[in-house]
């Protein structure tokens, strides 16, 4: 003999999509992950690019530094800033 389970009633509503703005996307936004932010992303770019410049204008006027040496590290120094500013801004925003 089977057992038949009560029939659910029926619902008024669509049940609600899965959240966006969870957990994962507070991991992801402080800590490590994908940033699929169109506007984050740009503001890496440009920063990496302004650190870029920069390094290379130190490397210019400090040749014990080196053009290349301090382009990379410029590079490097903008994307870690702007990176750990975004962190931290999205950390307080939630």
């Amino acid at each position: 003999m089977t057992q038949n389970s009560p029939a659910r009633p029926p619902t008024s509503q669509p049940p609600a999509p899965p959240d966006r703005e969870g957990p994962a996307r507070g991991v992801s936004d402080t800590l490590s992950g994908l940033n699929l932010r169109l506007g984050d992303n740009l503001a890496q770019v440009v920063a990496g690019l302004v650190g870029l410049g920069a390094g290379i204008i130190v490397g210019l006027l400090w040749p014990a530094c080196g053009v290349l040496a301090g382009g990379i590290l410029g590079l490097l120094a903008g994307v870690f800033l702007v990176g750990l500013f975004l962190a931290l801004y999205r950390l307080i925003r939630r």
